[in-house]
Order: C-alpha cells, then structure tokens, then sequence
C-alpha cells in the first residue's frame, strides 16, 4: 500500500465515523506553514505537506469515543500510523507530517493505547 491509498483508507474511517452522527471538523495542518517541518518530513514515504490536515471529532457519547478508537486502532492493524490526541469532549487525528507507513506498529500501538487511557481518565 502507498500512502495516498493509506490516506483514502484513513479518510475513509473519518466519512464512516461522520456518517454515524459524530460531529467532525478538518482544517488544514499548521505545520503546512512550517518551512522547516515541510523540509524535514516532504520525503518520499511521507504524506505530501498539501494533504496535511488536522481532523477534530466531537463524540456526545462513550460509545462514539470508542467508535472513534476502533477505527484509529483499525488503521493501526493497517501500519497506518498518525498522531492523536484530545482532551475532555474531543480526539484529534493529526494526518499531517506525523502520518506514515510502519511494518512495525506494536509501539504505535502501545502509546496509543496510554494516550486513550489518559484522555478518558481526563474526561
């Protein structure tokens, strides 16, 4: 898989995730403004800096926040590997410098996993 096909695949879980119910925002990456970070991450195997975007989902409800997991986790089984985050009432999928391909996911996985334990505990 390439990485455009990796980012229909991610973009895809976010139409699949909006058409749900959840509330979702996506906004261009700041980053694409950050002459050193383009320099540093527009390389081959990386998502070109005019695709970097920020997705912000608002889950009402715990069900949608695990929706919201499964699917980030799903795409982790895939090797397609993105920074999130969020706080109480949000998560956030940064598809922007940090997205790639990795044959090896387990510590994506297990950061990941630290990361949605944080932000439940914090909610």
């Amino acid at each position: 898989m390439n990485i455009l096909t990796a980012k229909k695949l991610t973009y895809e879980a976010v139409d699949k995730l909006k058409d749900s119910g959840i509330k979702v925002s996506i906004v261009e990456s700041r980053s694409r403004d950050n002459p050193k970070t383009v320099e540093k991450y527009n390389i081959e195997g990386r998502l070109p800096p005019e695709h970097w975007n920020h997705v912000t989902f608002f889950p009402s409800t715990e069900d949608e926040i695990n929706r919201i997991d499964d699917e980030m986790f799903a795409l982790l089984v895939k090797n397609i590997v993105f920074d999130t985050g969020g706080c109480a009432g949000k998560r956030d999928w940064e598809l922007d410098w940090s997205f790639h391909m990795s044959l090896d996911t387990t510590a994506a996985a297990e950061g990941k996993k630290i990361v949605v334990d944080l932000i439940n505990n914090i909610a």
